[in-house]
């Protein structure tokens, strides 16, 4: 079940950001969420799903891991009275964490499927998502009685200062 590519990513990342955003809590840090952490997190999905896991050996998944987390450190601050040092113990635990967690990760979710497999033996072992995806281009006159219909709603239900106007 969690032997893909990008559950596997997803899992990391995941697991990654919620360390970082967890360990800034607990070194006392607060929170001002800038949109680059949007870009790092799918930055990081991106490195994790296209980097297999068998080049993980040591210090490329190492400084992955210091290096979101640092970014992320910078990401989420906010100007607030803080140690310096209980931060970066913080983060440095969650750095080592994160990283015993994806060096053993195959392992772990072997156990997990296994487990999952003993309690619920009719579940399916792989998920094979069919997502079909249709754009569909909306003419102007569809749009132009949407439209018209939102406000004859609107009209019928709006403050009579709207309903006269």
């Amino acid at each position: 079940m969690f032997r893909g590519n990008q559950i596997r990513a997803t899992v990391l990342t995941i697991f990654l950001f919620a360390g970082v955003l967890i360990f800034h809590h607990v070194g006392g840090g607060g929170f001002q969420i800038q949109p680059t952490f949007a870009i790092l997190f799918f930055a990081s999905l991106l490195y994790f799903r296209v980097k297999p896991m068998q080049e993980f050996a040591g210090p490329d998944l190492a400084l992955a891991i210091l290096v979101i987390q640092a970014g992320g450190h910078f990401m989420v601050s906010a100007p607030t009275e803080q140690s310096n040092l209980k931060m970066g113990i913080s983060h440095l635990l969650a750095s080592i964490l994160t990283y015993e967690f994806a060096k053993h990760f195959d392992r772990a979710t072997a156990a997990y499927e296994r487990i999952l497999s003993y309690l619920y033996p009719q579940l399916p072992s792989h998920l094979h998502l069919n997502i079909k995806v249709l754009f569909v281009a909306v003419n102007h006159r569809s749009t132009t009685e949407i439209s018209e219909f939102v406000r004859r709603i609107i009209r019928e239900r709006a403050p009579p200062t709207f309903y006269c106007a």
